[in-house]
């Protein structure tokens, strides 16, 4: 009975340990692409923030700007923002599968 016990341990614990390498390898990529997206999202804010929003803001201080500042509301940035963040996410989903595919056997 104690050979038996041994067995069955021995096995259950090898599919285990498989099942773990195999489903912590995928959680690995999912929270890798998450933290890409997010540094991505963040560094297209602070961009936008600190670089276009003060020139935007000087243009649209003239006569001419006025009408550019109609067009494009402050929102406009954040949408931007969300937009580029959304394609990098895209991209990124597309080239982590491409990658997972190339190291798949």
């Amino acid at each position: 009975m104690p050979l038996f016990a041994a067995l069955f341990a021995s096995v259950l614990g090898g599919l285990s340990s498989l099942l773990l390498a195999i489903k912590g390898a995928e959680w690995g990529l999912r929270v890798t692409i998450v933290v890409a997206a997010g540094a991505a999202y963040l560094a297209i804010v602070v961009a936008f923030s600190a670089v276009v929003a003060p020139w935007f803001a000087a243009i649209t201080s003239s006569g001419y700007g006025l009408l550019l500042g109609l067009l494009f509301p402050p929102a406009a940035g954040t949408v931007l923002a969300v937009l580029a963040g959304f394609w990098t996410l895209i991209i990124g989903k597309r080239l982590s599968v491409r990658l997972l595919k190339m190291t798949a056997p």
